[in-house]
């Protein structure tokens, strides 16, 4: 409070006074002033976000450190929901919060492989969808898009696959589980439940925020880790990875109940023989932005491997 005070008060006695004193700048040497003043702002401005920011500047053999630079891009691909078009493919809906888009762009960037399908999205929580499928949605309840329930229920009854991914709720999305269930496997529809996304832990360091073990490793060492350092950094992500197990097993349980497949995301990632989990895509990119959100590469790696699972046969 006293920084901002002196700061005010220097400013409003020798900066805001002189310029309302006609007699020491006139209107005309402002203008003359102000006017490049903008033009040099407005056109820095320009420069940096059509050249995606300060992008180049945080990268280290095409490897981004800048997590925030990855976030501001996983955001844009969380704008707009596509509807169902094509009546020859089969529509897949997944439905969950931030972590069911990431399984959304895992599917969606690569259309490629998956020709035979058409997948959406409808951010909702799995406790909240259940709610949404027996009516009981409180009469306040507002959605986290701008897009609306009818939305949601034209996907729902216009898909052919249901995907349930999500970051779980311990209490309340797995209490909801086997009722939703139950509903879900009424609906003539194949369903699919993921895992929980592998989690693991991240710090903030000097202007970096986010960053994971390979962050700093990268950081420090100024180059992609290979041979040794790369298969001790994939130990170091497994040994430090948040547990999921319980979580998991419950949702496990649950599919081999109603006889859903399942999508264990952990597996993708992570090899319990090696003791080693994923962190690069094999083109050097980072795989998660966050520890547990998917970067667009990411999530085109992840959904090759899905692919190669051969998840909706």
């Amino acid at each position: 409070m006293i920084v901002l005070f002196l700061t005010s008060y220097f400013f409003y006695n020798f900066v805001e006074k002189k310029f309302r004193n006609a007699n020491i700048i006139s209107n005309l040497k402002f203008y003359l002033i102000l006017v490049p003043v903008l033009v040099i702002f407005l056109s820095t401005s320009l420069s940096i976000h059509l050249s995606d920011g300060f992008k180049k500047k945080f990268l280290i053999q095409d490897y981004n450190i800048d997590n925030d630079f990855h976030y501001y891009v996983w955001l844009k691909s969380t704008k707009e929901i596509p509807k169902f078009t094509d009546s020859k493919k089969k529509k897949t809906l997944i439905i969950g919060n931030s972590h069911g888009h990431d399984t959304y762009n895992s599917f969606n960037l690569n259309d490629n492989l998956f020709k035979n399908y058409e997948f959406s999205f409808y951010w909702i929580q799995v406790h909240e969808f259940k709610k949404f499928l027996t009516n009981s949605l409180p009469a306040n309840f507002k959605p986290y898009t701008k897009y609306s329930l009818k939305k949601l229920k034209s996907l729902y009854d216009n898909a052919d696959i249901i995907i349930i991914s999500s970051s779980w709720d311990p209490k309340e999305d797995v209490l909801s589980l086997d009722e939703l269930s139950k509903i879900l496997n009424e609906s003539n529809k194949k369903i699919i439940l993921s895992t929980h996304t592998p989690k693991f832990p991240q710090k903030n360091y000097k202007y970096f925020r986010r960053l994971s073990v390979a962050d700093e490793w990268i950081l420090t060492n100024k180059r992609i880790p290979n041979g040794k350092n790369l298969s001790e950094l994939k130990k170091l992500f497994y040994l430090n990875k948040i547990d999921k197990t319980e979580l998991n097993n419950k949702i496990t349980l649950v599919a081999k109940k109603y006889n859903f497949d399942l999508l264990n995301k952990e597996d993708i990632l992570c090899n319990n023989d090696l003791n080693e989990c994923e962190f690069l895509t094999p083109n050097n990119s980072k795989i998660q932005w966050d520890g547990s959100h998917y970067t667009i590469e990411g999530a085109k790696y992840f959904g090759k491997i899905i692919f190669n699972h051969n998840l909706f046969d």
